[in-house]
């Protein structure tokens, strides 16, 4: 993770946006010092009291988002902050996006953290409807015959039916493919009371594509041939 920040930071530091960013916000800056927090400097002693209820102007008495009249910097200020602030690293974002580079940061990471942050929310989930996880089965608190629908992409899905089965998800990741719109269903199994487990009934199934004689599509798949340069690679 450190080296993934690094090496974004020295993106951010090249990134143009970024300076432009940094510039128009310097212009508002400059210009609200020099026509209010000057001006108002200039005359330290007028809002001076010896009561001690107010205290001399200064530079820091005239900050940007609190600054009386002219009203128009401070309107302006925070209307274009929330611009600036996503301006800065937008472009490398798109970048990233349309070139799929930001698929590739999950390999550099704590794949672990992850792994057990989904599986962590979907264990909370299936607890609701009655079924805890403990260990590599779940104890059964409320039987029920309850039917949960999950839509997700290919790899995730892994992820999920992998916890269910208690096996590793890259079996699942390089060995099957579930194009889109299949169906992959799951039943709980109580075969000793109290303990349950999952068994998989069906995976990938894309019979309703076939039945409305529709043709499934080649994602999650990759080139028959190395020579099919129209397909993924």
């Amino acid at each position: 993770m450190k080296a993934v920040l690094k090496i974004e930071f020295q993106r951010l530091f090249r990134s143009v946006t970024f300076y432009i960013s940094m510039g128009i916000g310097l212009i508002l800056t400059m210009t609200q010092f020099v026509m209010v927090g000057l001006q108002e400097s200039m005359h330290i002693l007028d809002a001076y009291s010896p009561k001690g209820i107010s205290e001399p102007y200064g530079v820091f008495s005239s900050y940007f988002g609190m600054a009386g009249p002219p009203l128009v910097y401070r309107q302006i200020y925070y209307l274009i902050l929330p611009i600036l602030a996503v301006f800065a690293y937008a472009t490398t974002f798109c970048a990233d996006h349309n070139s799929g580079y930001v698929k590739n940061l999950y390999t550099r990471t704590n794949k672990k953290y992850y792994y057990d942050q989904v599986t962590g929310k979907f264990d909370k989930v299936l607890a609701e409807h009655g079924y805890v996880r403990d260990g590599h089965y779940y104890r059964v608190e409320k039987a029920n015959n309850d039917t949960l629908v999950f839509f997700c992409h290919f790899g995730l899905g892994c992820v999920l039916i992998s916890h269910l089965l208690s096996m590793s998800p890259m079996v699942l990741w390089h060995n099957l493919c579930a194009a889109p719109s299949s169906v992959t269903t799951l039943t709980s199994e109580e075969r000793r009371k109290g303990i349950a487990g999952f068994r998989m009934n069906s995976y990938g199934d894309i019979s309703h594509l076939y039945a409305h004689d529709e043709p499934p599509a080649f994602a999650a798949r990759f080139c028959e041939m190395y020579s099919n340069e129209d397909e993924r690679h």
